[in-house]
C-alpha cells in the first residue's frame, strides 16, 4: 500500500521524546498490572533506562534481552504467545527489577473518537453527559475478569509525548462506571463469542476532530490537508499567553462578585469563567491529540482498531471526511508497523428533530454517504446505528446495541465466525418504467419494522424530491410514486434523522443511500 509521506515511526517519537532519565529501568505506563497482551503475534515492549544499560524483559518460558540506546530508550518483541493468564508475571530488570502481574493474553482493540467513544458507562463529573441506558443494572452485572481496559487521561500537546497517564482496570462493577461504554460493550460482545480475554486500550477526547488525531508529517504531505497546519500555525502565532492570562483574571474577578451578589440573593450561580488554555490545547486543531494520546501508545501489539466520531467534522462534505479519516488510518498503521490492521467505524446515529419532508441537503447524511465512501480503504469496515441514535441528544445511550454491532463487524470480518454484521446494503437501482427497483445486498430475509416499509424517497429532473410508496419483494424494493412519474434519483433514510423501517431477519438496519438512476436495461450491461 502506498502511504502518505514520510510518517514518523513510534520509535522515533519515543527516542526523540524520551522522559528524563535516571539509573532506574522504566516502562512504558501501558505495561502494568493486569494488562492484556496481543495472543499470536510479536508483542513490543518498551521503556527507558540510562544509555546502555543492559535490560531483560521475561515472560513464561520467553526470555528476551537488549541494550539501552545513547538516548536512553529501549525495546523488545516478546515471541508470539497463546491465550494465557490470569497468573502470568512479566519481570523487567535492569540495575533494578520490575515485576508485572496478573497479565492475560487475548485480543486487544485500539479505542478512539470523540465524546461518544469517551462516553462511560456511567455518568461523572467528569463526564456529566455520560451514563447508558439501564446503567443501573449493567453496573451491578459487569462481573467480568476477562475483560480489561486502559483509559488513557486527557491530554493534547504541540509535541508527540513518550507516555500517557492511565492503567489498566480489571472489568467489575466497582470500575466499569469508568469505562468507555461503546468499547465495553464491543469487548463485552467479543470476550462471550470468541471465550478468550479481551484487552481495550481507549484514547478518546470529547468534540475532538479527525485531523487532530493525525500526525503533522501526515498531514503536512497531504496536498489537501496541509492548509490545516498553515491555519493552525496562524492560530499558534496570533495567541498571546499573558493576554489570554490578563483577560481570564479580569473575568474571574468578575465573576466572583458576580457569584457573592446571586448567592447573597438565593440565586443561581453564574458560569465560571475557563482559562484560555491556547491552540495548542484545542481538541479541533490537527495532531494535538495524535502527539498526547496516540503517539504514546503506538506500536503497543493489537489486533485492531475501533472508532467512533464524525459529529465534529460534520460540516465537511462526506467525501473530503472519508479522504480525511483514511489519511489517518494509513498513518495510524504506519505508525504501529503491524500491517494493515483491522479498522472498524461507526456511522452516524439519527439526531435533530425527525424528518416530516425528504431532506436532500441535509448535513448528516450526506457525511453518513462519506463514511460509506470511506470503506475503499483496505481492510476497513463499517457499523451501521441509524436506527439507535437519539433525537434530542447527540449522545444516544443505547451504547450496548452500538457496541454489540461493532462486535458483530470483528466478528465476521476480523474471527470469521458464522455471524451477518450487515444490515441490507443497496447493491444496485435502476428505473422500471415508472418505478425504482432497488436491489440489495446482506437482504436475506428483507422487512419492515411495524409492517410497512417507509423512508425511500424518488426525484426527478425538475428536483421535485417526494417521500414514496415502497415495498418488498424478495431481496428488492420496489419504489413508486404516483407524484414522480419519471424518477432520476432514489434514497433511502437520507436525513438527519430519518424514518427507519427496512431490516433483514437479523434485525439490523438497512444502509442509508442516495442513487441516481439509470434505465434498467442500463443497469443489466
Amino acid at each position: 500500500m502506498k502511504l502518505l509521506g514520510k510518517f514518523v515511526s513510534a520509535a522515533a517519537v519515543f527516542t526523540i521524546f524520551a522522559p528524563s532519565l535516571n539509573a532506574a529501568v522504566k516502562l512504558n505506563s501501558l505495561f502494568c498490572d493486569h494488562m492484556v497482551l496481543q495472543r499470536d503475534q510479536a508483542n513490543p515492549v518498551w521503556g527507558w533506562a540510562d544509555a546502555g544499560e543492559h535490560v531483560t524483559v521475561s515472560l513464561g518460558q520467553s526470555k528476551v534481552e537488549t541494550t539501552a540506546g545513547a538516548d536512553g530508550k529501549w525495546s523488545v518483541k516478546l515471541p508470539p504467545q497463546t491465550v494465557g493468564g490470569p497468573a502470568l508475571e512479566m519481570t523487567v530488570a535492569g540495575s533494578n527489577s520490575i515485576t508485572i502481574h496478573d497479565i492475560l493474553i487475548g485480543e486487544v482493540w485500539f479505542c478512539s473518537g470523540q465524546s461518544n467513544m469517551d462516553f462511560t458507562v456511567s455518568k461523572s463529573a467528569k463526564r456529566s453527559y455520560a451514563g447508558v441506558r439501564d446503567e443501573q443494572n449493567e453496573v451491578a452485572d459487569a462481573n467480568h475478569p476477562l475483560i480489561r481496559l486502559y483509559s488513557a487521561e486527557w491530554k493534547m500537546s504541540d509535541d508527540p509525548q513518550p507516555d500517557t497517564e492511565g492503567k489498566w482496570q480489571v472489568c467489575s462493577p466497582e470500575t466499569v462506571g469508568d469505562f468507555s461504554a461503546a468499547a465495553y460493550f464491543f469487548g463485552r460482545e467479543l470476550q462471550q463469542k470468541l471465550n478468550v480475554p479481551v484487552g481495550l486500550i481507549v484514547c478518546a477526547y470529547g468534540a475532538s476532530t479527525c485531523q487532530a488525531w493525525i500526525s503533522h508529517d501526515t498531514l503536512a504531505a497531504s496536498e489537501e490537508f496541509a492548509p490545516m497546519l498553515d491555519a493552525y500555525a496562524k492560530l499558534k502565532s496570533a495567541f498571546d499567553p499573558v493576554a489570554a492570562k490578563a483577560k481570564y483574571e479580569t473575568a474571574l474577578a468578575k465573576w466572583e462578585k458576580d457569584d457573592a451578589a446571586a448567592k447573597a440573593k438565593g440565586e443561581k450561580s453564574p458560569k465560571k469563567p475557563g482559562e484560555l488554555k491556547g491552540p495548542t490545547q484545542d481538541q479541533h486543531n490537527p495532531c494535538v491529540l495524535f502527539n498526547g494520546m496516540v503517539a504514546p501508545v503506538a506500536g503497543y501489539g493489537i489486533r485492531g482498531a475501533i472508532w467512533y466520531q464524525g459529529e465534529s467534522n460534520g460540516i465537511d462534505s462526506g467525501s473530503r471526511y472519508a479522504r480525511l479519516q483514511n489519511t489517518m488510518v494509513r498513518n495510524w498503521r504506519s505508525i504501529w508497523n503491524q500491517g494493515d490492521f483491522p479498522f472498524i467505524y461507526v456511522q452516524l446515529p439519527a439526531y435533530k428533530a425527525a424528518a416530516t419532508q425528504p431532506e436532500p441537503r441535509a448535513q448528516i447524511a450526506r457525511f453518513r454517504q462519506g463514511q460509506t465512501e470511506a470503506l475503499s480503504e483496505p481492510n476497513t469496515a463499517m457499523a451501521v446505528i441509524v436506527d439507535i441514535g437519539d433525537a434530542k441528544n447527540i449522545h444516544p445511550k443505547n451504547k450496548q446495541e452500538a457496541g454489540r454491532r461493532i462486535g458483530l463487524v470483528a466478528e465476521e470480518k476480523v474471527y470469521k465466525l458464522p455471524v451477518q454484521s450487515s444490515g441490507p446494503v443497496m447493491e444496485s437501482a435502476a428505473v422500471e418504467g415508472s418505478t425504482a427497483v432497488v436491489k440489495f445486498t446482506h437482504g436475506q430475509g428483507l422487512n419492515a419494522k411495524d409492517g410497512k416499509v417507509t423512508g425511500f424517497t424518488l426525484g426527478d429532473d425538475t428536483g421535485k424530491l417526494v417521500w414514496a410508496d415502497a415495498k418488498i419483494d424478495g431481496d428488492r424494493v420496489i419504489v413508486s410514486s404516483n407524484e414522480i412519474q419519471s424518477p432520476t434519483s432514489v434514497s433511502y433514510g437520507w436525513a438527519d434523522n430519518p424514518p427507519v423501517s427496512l431490516y433483514n431477519d437479523q434485525q439490523l438496519p438497512a444502509w442509508p443511500f442516495w442513487a441516481n438512476l439509470k434505465p434498467a436495461s442500463t443497469e443489466r450491461k
